[in-house]
């Protein structure tokens, strides 16, 4: 490997551990499809592959997130953005401990809930990866997104 191709191998091998993770914090089993490389230009096109993967799944997980939010932030700062963006309290949530937010203005409703005590076969693992996880609705009548897991504040910064 030449030192040019192991700079480009050190980074696209980044990339990869980087996406990765970013992926795994909200699906866990998650893995990459295997690849076989046998020379230097190989390994780095499948370190790229991998991260491109990677980042495709994290955009899948997060596509009925709330717009122009960060996965990232914690149950705080969710709760402090929407409230800036005109989200008020509704009522707590029909089953579970939880909360609903609605926008009256734009339509939109954010379900904030808790971790649930017990885990059915059918759940989604989004649902019991962290303490609290959110369902988004665009509009009245419209039905929710998917769960999106709200990060633990330790790692979120709250």
């Amino acid at each position: 490997m030449s030192p040019a191709q192991a700079a480009r191998y050190t980074i696209a091998e980044g990339q990869a551990r980087e996406a990765l993770r970013r992926v795994r914090e909200r699906d866990p089993e998650w893995k990459p499809t295997p690849s076989f490389t046998e020379t230097a230009e190989g390994a780095i096109r499948a370190r790229e592959a991998e991260a491109a993967e990677a980042s495709a799944r994290l955009r899948e997980l997060l596509r009925d997130a709330v717009p122009n939010t960060n996965p990232d932030w914690g149950v705080n700062r969710l709760r402090q953005e929407l409230s800036e963006r005109g989200f008020v309290l509704v009522s707590p949530a029909k089953r579970g401990k939880g909360i609903i937010l609605r926008n009256f203005a734009t339509e939109e409703e954010v379900r904030i809930m808790e971790l649930p005590r017990k885990r059915f076969r059918t759940d989604p693992t989004q649902k019991h990866l962290n303490r609290y996880y959110y369902r988004y609705r665009v509009k009245d009548g419209r039905a929710e997104g998917e769960h999106i897991t709200i990060p633990d504040s330790a790692i979120a910064g709250d």
